[in-house]
């Protein structure tokens, strides 16, 4: 019983552990679309990394408008390399009213890149 109670702690202990790790990873790419949407041009990369987690986002904005509603609209390409792993995601997000960005949408290659115009 002793064994099975120490399996069963460790394995939520690394359940947290890895739980915490994706939220730091979803933080440091939050921050990176924010200084990238904020202050690059379109075609210029804007990258973060953490060493600590051996974890890498790079953010590159393709295309700045107006949307139906009028609110400010970036696409992006996002490349996030954690472990050594890259994974390359489309996004989408606006500018909300207190001057923040929101991510409206975020695609993975082989579905539809973010819809031109969409409205908030």
């Amino acid at each position: 019983a002793i064994v099975v109670l120490g399996n069963h702690w460790s394995a939520q202990r690394v359940e947290g552990e890895l739980a915490e790790r994706e939220q730091q990873i979803a933080a440091l790419a939050d921050k990176a679309v924010q200084d990238a949407l904020e202050h690059a041009l379109s075609g210029a990369r804007v990258s973060l990394a953490d060493d600590r987690m051996a974890s890498m986002v790079s953010i590159t904005p393709t295309r700045t408008y107006k949307s139906e509603s009028q609110h400010w609209c970036r696409e992006f390409t996002e490349e996030l390399m954690v472990d050594g792993e890259r994974v390359t995601r489309f996004g989408l997000a606006c500018r909300e009213a207190d001057g923040g960005w929101r991510r409206v949408q975020t695609n993975t290659p082989g579905s539809t890149p973010p819809m031109v115009g969409t409205s908030l």
